[in-house]
This record gives C-alpha cells, sequence and structure tokens, in this order.
C-alpha cells in the first residue's frame, strides 16, 4: 500500500459524545449548533456523528433528541435510571467500541465529550485536533496506527465575562485534588470538553468508581497512574442558565463537600489497592 494511500486511511472519524440528564430544554440548540458546525467542515462533514446518552431522565430529553432532524447523524440511547455523568460517559464508550467492531471502515475514531448545555464553542475543536495530530506524530513510527496510542486533550476553561464564584471554586475544588493526588497535568481537571483516542478512552473509563462529578478527577489520575499522555488547550466557556450543579439539592457547596469527599475516597482506595485501573 502507498504513504498516501495509508495516510488517507488514517484520517479519523468523531463521535461526539453528550451525557444528558433532563435536559428536553437545552439540548436541541446544542445539538444544532454542532451539528451546523460540524456539517460545514470540511474535516468532519462526512465522518462525524452524534451519540446522546439520555442518564435516566425523568422529562422528554430522549423523545427530543430522538425527533430531531439535523445533517448530522444523531442517535440517542438512555439508561434505565440516573447513574451520573460519569456513568453515562462509560456507558457512551461502551457502545461507542461495540459499533466500532461491526464498522467495516479501517479508519480510525476518536471521541470528543461534551456537555449537553453547549457551554463549550465547537469551533475550539481544531485547536484540540491539531494538538492531537502534532502529539501523536511525535510519538508514532512508520508502520504504526498512530491513533492505537492512548492521548487525552483535555480542556481549560476560559471566559469572557466570569463568575467570581465559579472561580473561586474552581480555584478551591483544583487546590484539593492537588493536595490530595498531587500534580495531575492539567490546570482544569472539571472540563466536560476532552478530544481522546479510542484506546485513551477504553482505558481511562472503564469501571469507573466514581460515577458522578468528580469522574474527571478519577479520568485523569487513572491517566497519570498509566502514563497516559494527556495535554491541555483552552475552550471558551460559558455557564449557561440552569446548571445542574447550580441547581442540586443544597446547591455549589453541597456538591463541592461530596465531591472533596470523593477525591479523599479515590486516593485511599486506589493507594490501598481496593480500586484498580
Amino acid at each position: 500500500m502507498s504513504q498516501s494511500n495509508s495516510k488517507s486511511e488514517n484520517v479519523p472519524s468523531l463521535t461526539v459524545l453528550i451525557p444528558a440528564y433532563n435536559e428536553e430544554f437545552r439540548i436541541t440548540e446544542t445539538l444544532e449548533l454542532y451539528a451546523h458546525y460540524l456539517s460545514n467542515s470540511s474535516r468532519w462533514q462526512d465522518r462525524t456523528s452524534i451519540l446522546v446518552i439520555d442518564d435516566g431522565s425523568s422529562d422528554n430529553t430522549a423523545r427530543v433528541v430522538s425527533e430531531l432532524e439535523t445533517k448530522i447523524p444523531t442517535v440517542c440511547t438512555s439508561l434505565p435510571t440516573n447513574q451520573g455523568k460519569g456513568a453515562a460517559l462509560a456507558y457512551g464508550i461502551q457502545h461507542i467500541v461495540k459499533q466500532r467492531h461491526k464498522e467495516e471502515s479501517a479508519n480510525p475514531r476518536i471521541i470528543l465529550t461534551a456537555d449537553a448545555d453547549g457551554s463549550a464553542r465547537i469551533d475550539d475543536l481544531e485547536a484540540f485536533f491539531r494538538v492531537m495530530e502534532e502529539e501523536l506524530a511525535s510519538n508514532s513510527t512508520i508502520d504504526e496506527n498512530e491513533y492505537s496510542q492512548p492521548l487525552l486533550v483535555n480542556g481549560f476553561r476560559t471566559y469572557d465575562s466570569p463568575s467570581a464564584l465559579r472561580l473561586f471554586f474552581r480555584w478551591g475544588f483544583r487546590s484539593v485534588v492537588r493536595s490530595v493526588c498531587g500534580d495531575l497535568n492539567v490546570q482544569d481537571t472539571q472540563c466536560g470538553f476532552k478530544l481522546m483516542t479510542l484506546p485513551a478512552a477504553q482505558l481511562l473509563y472503564t469501571n469507573l468508581h466514581l460515577p458522578g462529578w468528580s469522574h474527571d478527577v478519577e479520568v485523569l489520575y487513572r491517566a497519570k497512574q498509566r502514563g497516559v499522555r494527556v495535554r491541555e488547550v483552552s475552550v471558551l466557556w460559558e455557564d449557561k442558565h440552569g446548571s445542574k450543579l447550580v441547581s442540586s439539592p443544597g446547591g455549589v457547596l453541597a456538591v463541592c463537600g461530596k465531591m472533596f469527599g470523593e477525591v479523599v475516597k479515590l486516593r485511599f482506595n486506589y493507594a490501598m489497592g481496593n480500586w484498580k485501573v
């Protein structure tokens, strides 16, 4: 096979993976915006799909997604009960792997995780992909499928008009994570916008022990333990009205307290060997 044909077959397909819980009023705008951008991108228009994982919603999220018509193939799969954002992402990755086994295409597949409210600017995907390409190319051999390498490109949220309260809690949680888990090689442990190769997704999200808000920390901790390369790219972020974090029982303080306890639990159990990757 010629070198040019080999490179052509190595152009990746993309799955945008979106966990959703009671998002019937916000997810339509997100899907339409993302689909419009991807369908008009020369890179992604013919090689992209969107997978929404309905995390046991009690509203009409699944129906809204299923009835939506976009130029990008969009599928919604539902969990029977609400299990948490991390659990929904892990389930979605298992679904992608199973579908991958059925595909005839030799092209590799990469995964972009994103939030249902569309907080992340989708066109920042290009910067993420450039970093992925550069990082994979610098560590691959001539005969190697570079996308067989585990690599995670993590988002670092930047704001046009940041909320002082949000920034304070983010700084506080990051300080807690660093003191408990050490340096995880990123500035932002909680960004939902991540681009990863399929091997990285399988390694980092299979059998997660923290299914909820704190799953990002476990994913990054696993990456550090297993030597998975992690790079970080800034993404313009807009906190949207209707945040699940703010509307949770007890509000932001209660959620942060719970997350702190989960981080301590994570560190203890991995250190004792009770949890393994």
